[in-house]
């Protein structure tokens, strides 16, 4: 929004946003009110205030198994999420299992290779649905 990039939640089909600010100061009292589920002061944006809304997924090599990359912790290492069917082979690497096939493990962010991210465009498809809408006889 603005040529500037925040971290939001947007709900499918939602006509707004929320930004969430997570500084010592609120960045506009007018706009932003604190959430404490949040953890951050929060702002509601109509989606025609916004350029683009995007989800963006990290991904990495741990040991040739990919894994996504969850969070980046200050001390070098990374939370790593293995989404796989060989559990053993994760159980094996050290990882915990956090549902029947999610398995959690903190690594040194050495230890990763091949990083790559996935964007996926969250108005792609009310935007396609506004530019080239389908006849009435193709709606299902």
């Amino acid at each position: 929004m603005n040529g500037r990039e925040y971290k939001a939640v947007y709900g499918r089909d939602s006509d707004s946003i929320l930004i969430i600010e997570k500084t010592p100061e609120n960045p506009d009292p007018s706009r932003y009110k604190w959430v404490d589920y949040h953890r951050g002061w929060v702002a509601r944006y109509p989606i025609s205030d916004v350029d683009r809304v995007f989800s963006v997924n990290t991904f990495a090599r741990y040991r040739g198994h990919k894994c996504e990359v969850v969070s980046a912790n200050d001390d070098g290492t990374m939370e790593i999420q293995y989404k796989d069917s060989d559990g053993g082979w994760a159980v094996a690497m050290g990882f915990v299992q956090h549902n029947k096939y999610e398995f959690l493990k903190t690594v040194p962010a050495s230890e990763l290779h091949d990083y790559h991210e996935r964007q996926r465009d969250l108005l792609f498809e009310e935007w396609r649905e506004r530019t080239f809408p389908r006849p009435p006889e193709a709606t299902p």
